[in-house]
């Protein structure tokens, strides 16, 4: 669940300024009451003097008055914590704090003064000052303030009210909140900010002020990145500390590591750059830094240049190398010569892993962890930016072979750097921040931040890193920061560490910045005064060449070069606008230039507009069409295209223009940017809705049957090839609907892996309806119905009743299969329909028991004269092959023409099959069968096969008659069809295969070869175990998948993978997402680390799967479950686990631990899996509820679900969860497994409901098995109620459980155990079933023999369990006996010596039957009859419990 957001707003209106104007005075002799609860401390009171001093303070008691002095302004203080003189203030206390729920001021008249509340965390209230109250209402932290402000002629009376135990326990929660940034930043508001933030770190570690920070515990941690970033921060802000006592501790932290075969670390280099960057900071010689060996310890050696491990700096990937740089140029420390690793070195390797997802035409963006990857991560990008600071000024050009492209590139790092600003750009998101991992945080901010200060830019003015809402980085930063001065590492985070370290020297650098002083890493002595001198002049020099139209361009160019180069090349890094220069010179061409008079581009210009203005949100620029010139200083204009655009990303709603630059020169036009819709387009002719992935073909079809869309009149085309391999199982478009009406255009393009085993009515669309057009579209793969589906086609399954509908230029590939009406374009024409299909061809395989075609599958409905359906098929053809039982007609492109009636004619011209007919009962190379209707064929042709004519005869038995054919078909050989007279036969819509892509037969005009399968686009569907390692490993490498949708399409074993790792293996790259498993299984899931899923997220749900069998955890890890170990507010809804569970502790069967994100649901779940854990907490359900982390509200609903495993722990131990502390709801919940705890010295204990259950928990309606735990609550208030097995089995508990639970018939399941009312029951239905057909039986005559077989089968395929619970087998053993004998009393039918038509002399032109068996030939239908109908009964009824009985799970 999503965390609230109501509570923050309240608490920041709470927190809003109010100064009113001063009043002249007040009215003399009136008085101030102040009431509070009796007991209580009270607020205490202070009259302020305009513009003057606290003067007179005091305390009030219970119902005391003061008179109001003349002139002064009324301030009250409401106390939290402990008033001046020890009284406990007015309000509850919770963790040390008080809090007050509603002060109401009354002003009886009127009142032109101020009246000020002031809320203090203690007495001393003017030394900590939260901000004046504005009016708020239903506030949990204050609920209510009241005031009148007018003319004062009355009393004032201040009534305050405690808040609840409850109130303050969630007030406790919501104390640290985010300050509201305010978008333009003095020196004087970052210096604030910083010492803000170091008051904090006081707090923190108890240190008094004016005492050393780096002191105490904190010199136990030296050399750690918990330790060393605060002193960085400290000196390089100069602030005064304790430097001596750190570098001291520091020295003999890295003397004792040196005595170690490992020294610092064995694969980090890291860890001797930042013992540099601290040893430089608080001014020490990192050179000569302690000893070793007797010899002085080079911390700059032993780290970059000279570094020993295995690869050098890289050992541990880009990090070493960006780090390894940084500190070497912390003091611009000199590089010998012989060094293994020269500073070039370190420049090429950064420069040389550079990603390729540039931006703005770009080839080239950032960086990424590990120094390989496809897209920048924010962090690392801004390290490397760090690191290249220092060179950005260097006209040094670096050849080297990019990592990623393998090219061989040639660049100065300004160029690179330049092209990562831009992509660090593109990532910032609305609010001015950027996510890292997938979370929206403050240290990837405060990362760029120091980037830019590096780099002089100003992180809150340049336009790169404005927001779309005009946010700038400074602003990003601030919404994490804490009123009480620390920052949180996510929004509604409490306070963290490392956040706030980043964050103060990301301000450290910014402050640095505006004070004009060296960058956070160049740790150098400050510069000379000329120096800085050089520094201003060449920078003035540089913006007065900023117009490349003046005369004197060129000069002006000229003199700023010299300024330049007047500045000492150690300090040329901090002439800011240098790359302004840079620019200026390539535009006139280079540095020689500057002596001449060769014209140059002094503007560019937008000639001609692109085609598209006019986009939806989320669209990108489209240059098509727009020509841009570049304007010379002669007075010519030339076309100019190495332009770039901005925003080259996404559009957001209301950008209303388009930059264009060249360069340092730019122009812009104007677009119109409109809300997004599903699809990109308006839907008409001209500019239809655009499918460009399966994502937009699932909307498609959920707008239709889901949101009733209109599709008459509207159009959409495919804008390139959509493999829908991931989508699963597929339903066709508007299958449950009158149709789709539309006109949907291919465009050429293909759909492929279009797979559907479930639906009838099936195709890319289901029906089709009135007016529907499809045309030039290709169903490349796929797989398409099934042994019993009806209405399978690969471009429609139907067309809907009266509907007339035209498919042209479309082509199949996939395999079709099912009953009847299954065609490779069509699958059936319904009741007066029709639908004309020309030049569409079917190469897939179409099997059918009684009707399908190449083409069309039936037209017409079953059994119903006088349909009125019909088709047209105009220059079509069929290769693929066309088979099945074929009981009714199967043709090589119609299959059957079903009693259309006398008035509906349908036709065939300019048509060809030369794909396999595999015969079968009714069978023909064009059509298979045609009653009580007409076909007109014209042109028409098929490939001879020896034992079929071009169509063949059915009437159903007799109940309908032959249709007719008007026209002839031919019969071609191979070798005819395939030469080019016959493609001139068929006519102008074919051409000769000349590509060989059909086999050599003719392929209609146009008629493109497949090529290459499309890449997946859109969503993701998972069926296999290998897609499954997929998708977790995509959420591991940090994709986020917030807010899509992911769907199982199948049970999945993964017992090819050892040691599975979760989803979501690390809090930083949780999965957020939707995670559906509809109801399949996940067996053998066996992972030492997590279970199916690691961590999970606040928008995360995970619903609808199992985990059937494996074994997850380990006895010295903690933090398990079978669905996710670690949950930050995710619903968890109809899931079960089966695995076995084994831990440390804080584990359980479904989830381990509920830690953050608010409001969140563990509904419908169950776990059967034994749970185990070594030390600490284990639950049924869940391992653990926290009461939230570092400030942040967790509030967990658990309810409908049961446990039946074992749970063991060594202390706390709960059938449902192990361990609940404040807030949650456990409901309608029960446990029969048997709950344990097996330690010494037990807090807590074992319940059957929890372990611990502390306060403001509410248990209702739970229940446990006596036999199995003593108590519902083992440490806690106990409500749950406990009952034994008899009565957890009985109706009457079921009837209290309600809707949610349902019956375990025959208790096959649970042991008779309450089932969720979503469990399967296999096997009970099965013995439903077979007493069913036992039941069906009635009195036994001959004529009952097939459903006392069917009953036999049906108890055949009952387990021992399952025959048990069968109560009328008896009935069927006496039915059995019974048949026997009347069998036995049935008197013999003599042979019929004469079978009509067996003596038959051979019609003309019949072959004659290749008949080996001639002694015993074949049987006649006639006698096959009978035999064939019980065969038929036996494999339907086979393959019925095949298709509809899955695997048995208990």
């Amino acid at each position: 669940m999503r965390r609230k957001s109501g509570k923050w707003l309240l608490w920041l209106l709470v927190l809003t300024l109010l100064w009113g104007s001063v009043p002249a005075a007040y009215a003399a002799g009136h008085s101030i009451t102040v009431h509070a609860p009796e007991g209580n401390g009270l607020p205490y009171w202070e009259f302020e003097k305009a513009g003057v001093e606290s003067a007179d303070v005091r305390y009030l008691t219970a119902g005391e008055s003061h008179g109001l002095p003349a002139g002064r302004v009324l301030r009250v203080s409401l106390a939290v914590g402990k008033g001046k003189d020890g009284d406990a203030s007015c309000g509850i206390s919770v963790n040390g704090m008080y809090y007050v729920q509603s002060v109401t001021l009354e002003h009886p008249d009127f009142f032109t003064g101020t009246v000020e509340i002031q809320i203090g965390r203690d007495a001393q209230w003017s030394e900590e000052t939260w901000g004046n109250i504005t009016p708020v209402e239903d506030s949990s932290i204050l609920s209510r303030v009241q005031f009148k402000n007018g003319t004062f002629t009355g009393d004032v009376t201040i009534s305050v009210t405690p808040m609840t135990q409850q109130q303050a326990d969630a007030a406790a929660k919501t104390n640290q909140r985010q300050v509201v940034p305010k978008g333009k930043y003095s020196v004087s508001d970052i210096t604030e900010a910083i010492d803000g933030i170091l008051a904090w770190k006081r707090a923190q570690q108890g240190v008094a002020e004016g005492q050393p920070l780096l002191s105490g515990e904190l010199l136990t941690y030296v050399g750690s990145t918990a330790a060393d970033w605060l002193p960085i921060g400290l000196s390089r802000y100069g602030a005064e500390d304790d430097y001596d006592s750190y570098l001291a501790a520091l020295r003999t932290y890295v003397e004792r590591k040196y005595r170690e075969p490992d020294k610092l670390d064995r694969t980090k280099a890291t860890e001797w750059h930042r013992a540099v960057v601290a040893i430089t900071a608080l001014g020490g010689d990192p050179t000569n830094f302690g000893t070793y060996n007797s010899a002085p310890i080079n911390l700059i050696a032993d780290g970059s240049y000279n570094n020993a491990l295995r690869a050098g700096p890289g050992t541990q990937g880009i990090n070493g190398w960006i780090w390894g740089l940084i500190a070497m140029d912390t003091g611009m420390y000199d590089v010998p010569q012989d060094a293994k690793y020269p500073r070039e070195a370190f420049i090429k390797e950064i420069l040389k892993m550079q990603l390729c997802d540039g931006v703005n035409g770009n080839e080239y963006g950032g960086w990424v962890l590990g120094g390989y990857g496809t897209s920048s991560d924010v962090d690392i990008t801004a390290m490397a930016l760090q690191a290249l600071a220092p060179y950005y000024n260097d006209d040094t050009v670096y050849t080297y072979t990019n990592e990623i492209s393998n090219k061989e590139v040639s660049k100065t790092v300004r160029q690179c750097v330049d092209e990562a600003l831009e992509r660090l750009g593109s990532m910032l998101n609305a609010n001015a921040g950027f996510s890292s991992w997938n979370t929206d945080n403050v240290e990837s901010i405060s990362q760029v931040i120091v980037a830019l200060c590096s780099l002089g830019i100003n992180p809150t003015s340049d336009s790169r890193f404005i927001s779309t809402e005009g946010k700038n980085l400074l602003d990003g930063m601030l919404r994490f920061k804490l009123t009480d001065g620390g920052f949180c590492h996510v929004l509604g985070g409490g306070w963290n560490s490392m956040a706030t370290d980043q964050a103060t020297y990301a301000l450290v650098s910014y402050w640095r910045l505006e004070n004009g002083m060296r960058a956070l890493y160049d740790m150098r002595g400050e510069r000379s005064a000329a120096d800085t001198a050089a520094i201003a002049a060449a920078q003035a020099a540089i913006a007065a060449a900023s117009d490349p139209s003046a005369a004197d361009y060129k000069a002006q160019l000229k003199t700023a070069l010299a300024a330049f180069r007047a500045v000492s090349k150690a300090e040329r890094r901090y002439v800011g606008n240098y790359s302004l220069l840079a620019a200026g010179l390539d535009l006139v061409g280079s540095e020689e230039a500057l002596d001449n008079d060769a014209p140059y581009t002094v503007s560019i210009a937008v000639d001609t507009l692109p085609k598209k203005v006019r986009y939806y949100a989320g669209e990108r620029f489209d240059a098509a069409g727009m020509k841009v010139v570049a304007v010379h200083s002669d007075g010519s204009r030339k076309p100019l295209t190495e332009y770039k655009v901005s925003p080259a990303g996404e559009f957001a709603l209301g950008t209303d223009t388009v930059y264009i630059s060249y360069g340092i020169l730019r122009t812009s036009i104007s677009v119109e940017v409109r809300e997004r819709m599903p699809w990109q387009g308006e839907g008409t002719e001209e500019d239809p809705y655009l499918i460009t992935s399966a994502d937009d073909l699932i909307d498609l079809r959920y707008y239709i049957s889901e949101k009733n869309m209109k599709t008459s009149g509207v159009c959409f085309r495919l804008t390139r090839d959509i493999n829908m391999k991931n989508v699963g199982d597929w339903r066709g478009i508007a299958d449950n609907t009158n149709g789709f009406c539309g006109h949907f255009d291919g465009a050429g393009f293909s759909v492929w892996n279009l797979n559907a085993a479930t639906y009838n009515a099936c195709g890319l669309f289901g029906r089709l309806g009135n007016g529907a057009l499809i045309e030039n579209l290709t169903i490349a793969s796929g797989s398409l119905g099934g042994n019993y589906h009806y209405s399978i086609g690969a471009i429609a399954g139907e067309v809907y009743s009266d509907a007339s509908v035209t498919i042209r230029n479309c082509h199949n590939y996939a395999s079709l299969r099912g009953v009847w009406g299954i065609g490779g374009i069509l699958g059936g024409i319904e009741d007066g329909a029709s639908a004309v299909i020309e030049n569409c061809s079917n190469h897939g395989k179409v099997t059918a028991q009684y009707t399908g075609g190449g083409i069309v599958g039936q037209v017409g409905p079953n059994r119903w004269r006088a349909n009125g359906a019909d088709v047209t098929l105009n220059n079509c053809y069929n290769v693929g092959t066309i088979g099945g039982k074929a009981e009714w007609g199967v043709g090589g492109l119609l299959g059957a023409l079903r009693m259309c009636g006398d008035t509906a004619q349908s036709t065939m011209r300019n048509c060809y099959n030369a794909g396999e007919i595999k015969p079968g009962a009714v069978s023909g190379t064009l059509l298979g069968s045609i009653t009580e209707t007409t076909l007109v064929i014209g042109n028409v042709y098929s490939l001879a096969q020896d034992t079929l004519a071009a169509w063949g005869s059915f009437d159903d038995d007799g109940s309908e008659t032959v249709g007719t054919v008007k026209g002839d078909a031919v019969q071609k050989t191979e070798a005819q069809m395939k030469d080019f007279a016959f493609t001139r036969q068929l006519g102008t819509a074919f051409a000769s295969d000349t590509a060989n892509q059909n086999s050599g037969y003719p392929i209609l005009s146009g008629e493109k070869p497949l090529g290459e399968e499309a890449p997946i686009h859109g969503s993701l569907e998972i069926a296999t175990a290998q897609e499954l390692a997929e998708f977790a490993k995509r959420v591991n490498d940090g994709e986020s998948f917030t807010g899509k949708t992911v769907l199982l399409t199948a049970n999945i074993d993964l017992s090819a993978y050892d040691n599975w790792t979760p989803i979501g293996r690390y809090e930083r790259r949780m999965f957020d997402g939707f995670f559906d498993g509809q109801g399949f299984v996940i067996d053998n899931l066996y992972s030492t680390v997590g279970g199916l899923f690691g961590y999970v997220g606040t928008n995360a749900t995970i619903q609808n799967v199992g985990i059937g069998s494996g074994k997850i955890g380990a006895d010295n890890l903690s933090f398990m479950g079978g669905i996710a170990k670690w949950s930050n507010g995710a619903d968890f809804i109809n899931c079960f686990n089966a695995a076995q569970i084994i831990c440390s502790g804080w584990s359980g069967g479904i989830v381990g631990t509920i830690r953050d994100g608010g409001e969140s649901t563990v509904r419908g779940c169950y776990n059967i899996g034994k749970v185990t854990a070594r030390d600490s907490v284990a639950g049924g359900i869940i391992g653990h509820l926290s009461t939230g982390g570092h400030g942040t509200d967790v509030r967990v609903t658990v309810e409908n679900c049961y446990n039946l495993g074992a749970v063991t722990a060594a202390d706390c131990a709960g059938g449902i969860v192990g361990r609940a502390q404040a807030g949650h709801v456990i409901g309608n919940c029960y446990n029969a497994g048997k709950i344990s705890v097996v330690g010494e010295n037990i807090l807590d204990g074992a319940g059957g409901i929890t372990g611990l259950l502390t306060s403001n928990n509410e248990v209702s309606n739970c229940y446990y098995d006596t036999a199995c735990s003593a108590r519902g609550v083992a440490s806690g208030t106990d409500t749950a109620t406990g009952l034994d097995s008899a009565a957890l089995q009985s109706q009457e508990f079921l009837q209290t459980l309600g809707n949610a639970f349902k019956e375990d018939h025959y208790g096959l399941v649970n042991g008779g155990y309450a089932l969720l009312y979503w469990q399967k029951t296999l096997l009970a239905d099965e013995v439903d079933d077979a007493a069913a057909k036992i039941e069906a039986i009635g009195e036994v005559t001959l004529e009952k023999e097939e459903l006392i077989l069917s009953a036999q089968q049906a108890w055949d395929a009952l387990n021992d369990a399952q025959r048990a619970a069968l109560t009328n087998y008896a009935v069927l053993a006496a039915a059995q006996a019974r048949l026997a004998e009347l069998k036995a009393a049935k008197p013999e039918t003599p042979e019929n010596p004469e079978q009509p038509g067996k003596n038959d002399p051979q019609q003309p032109g019949e072959k004659p039957a290749d008949n080996k068996n001639t002694e015993n030939p074949p049987k006649t239908g006639d006698e096959m009859r009978p035999v064939m109908y019980l065969f038929c009964a036996v494999i339907s009824l086979c393959a019925g419990i095949v298709v509809l009985k899955p695997k048995k799970r208990v």
